[in-house]
């Protein structure tokens, strides 16, 4: 507490606040003297402003220098670390990039879906960014998208990353619409305008054609981040979904990067997927490099495949056709491939708080058939292609396994096949956004 005092031979009243012991050595002295007035019971009724101002002074030098001492010792660490990088030229003392990653997952907007995979009122799918869970809901036709924690007590809404239900916090019953508030016994707080103001954190959301992306806090807007060419894909998958026919997660035992760049690449293609994917006869194709997204396209030597094509091309409404293979990645989080446009394959691959595991939501749509005489064909082709995919993917999980992250850093590959320039394209998309989020 500040005492009010009189100096010898000067007039007014004088206010004396003590500094604290870890300022004094900066400060130079024990003490802040201010003088309030030259009238008494006008100083006494100026003490409480002028010692809370003096106060808050001496808080905002105590938190600068504690910053300072912060990023000093993080100058002394980062340069400790780039030392011994140097002198052992291993990569095990490479920075840690969770928290730029993190940002990542705030600042870019992500394609989690479609909007037939919340055909049902109330249905919603929860997808997870390391310890960050947001749920897509489907109020009234309508999809909104909100953290899967109650703005009470922080009680998860939803332990299942998919179902049907409202949003009801289990905990006290809560209950939230995107634009109303249901809480129960609500005349037992006391602060009744601050209650009509909860609200769980919501995210941004958007519909392109019918691909759902989310964003909390974006950069960009989804055409800049996109650019107009994949915006105009987008569209056209978009509007050829006609529904989801499964949804899996495949828990992969590797960082999200190292599943990232297994996905973009075909050069282990002959090696990983002998019995799967090979048979396709994917080689070398053709890639298309934008500034957040990267496509791989090629020609497919299976006659068989070509032969299916055609009834199929009968039996379908396709409205975004090509030939071959085709692989969309959108950073950082996001592919979308497909196989003679026949169905499109969705992979959401979701950072885990262990460094070394991955959740990848993989879903396949479907297109509108042109007859329902056709409705049983289909089903037995999509479950085929369903069951294939589950097997690729699993296949690419464990070799994911096999790869330690310490061997992984996000400059460009030393050894770089023509086969692996996606994963080049991706490392500098990460080196990017590390310096656009911090």
């Amino acid at each position: 507490m500040g005492r009010i005092f009189q100096r010898k031979n000067r007039k007014g009243y004088y206010l004396q606040v003590a500094v604290p012991r870890e300022l004094r050595k900066e400060l130079k002295t024990t003490s802040i003297v201010r003088k309030l007035s030259n009238n008494k019971s006008e100083s006494f009724s100026m003490k409480k402003e002028i010692e809370e101002k003096i106060k808050k002074e001496l808080r905002d030098l105590k938190n600068k220098n504690l910053l300072d001492k912060k990023e000093s010792y993080k100058d002394e660490y980062d340069m400790r670390i780039d030392n011994l990088y140097m002198k052992f030229n291993h990569e095990y003392f490479q920075k840690n990039l969770v928290l730029n990653e993190k940002a990542m997952v705030l600042s870019y907007w992500h394609c989690i879906g479609h909007e037939a995979d919340f055909k049902e009122k109330n249905s919603y799918q929860i997808v997870k960014f390391f310890n960050l869970e947001i749920i897509i809901h489907n109020y009234k036709g309508n999809l909104w998208a909100i953290e899967n924690s109650c703005p009470h007590r922080g009680t998860k809404f939803f332990n299942t990353n998919r179902g049907n239900s409202k949003i009801t916090c289990p905990y006290h019953g809560w209950t939230f619409t995107p634009d109303k508030a249901f809480i129960p016994r609500k005349d037992t707080f006391k602060d009744e305008k601050l209650i009509n103001d909860a609200r769980p954190k919501e995210w941004k959301i958007r519909n392109i054609n019918g691909l759902i992306f989310i964003s909390y806090k974006p950069l960009f807007s989804i055409q800049e981040q996109l650019g107009d060419e994949v915006f105009q894909i987008i569209c056209l998958i978009g509007e050829s979904i006609y529904q989801n026919y499964s949804s899996q997660d495949i828990v992969f035992d590797s960082n999200w990067k190292i599943a990232i760049e297994n996905a973009l690449e075909p050069y282990h293609i002959s090696m990983v997927h002998k019995n799967t994917l090979a048979p396709l006869g994917i080689s070398n194709g053709q890639n298309k490099l934008y500034d957040w997204a990267s496509i791989f396209h090629d020609k497919i030597k299976s006659s068989k495949l070509k032969k299916t094509k055609r009834l199929f091309e009968k039996m379908l409404k396709i409205k975004f056709d090509f030939e071959g293979y085709w692989s969309l990645y959108l950073f950082p989080f996001s592919m979308i491939s497909s196989t003679e446009a026949t169905t499109f394959a969705h992979q959401l691959y979701q950072p885990s708080p262990k460094l070394d595991s991955t959740i990848c939501l993989t879903k396949l749509w479907c297109m509108e058939p042109n007859n329902k005489k056709y409705d049983e064909s289909l089903k037995c082709f999509y479950k085929s292609v369903s069951e294939t995919n589950l097997q690729i993917f699993k296949e690419d999980a464990e070799i994911c396994s096999q790869i330690n992250i310490e061997s992984w850093n996000e400059k460009p590959l030393n050894f770089e096949s023509t086969l692996e320039i996606k994963i080049n394209h991706f490392r500098n998309c990460l080196r990017k956004s590390d310096k656009l989020v911090n």
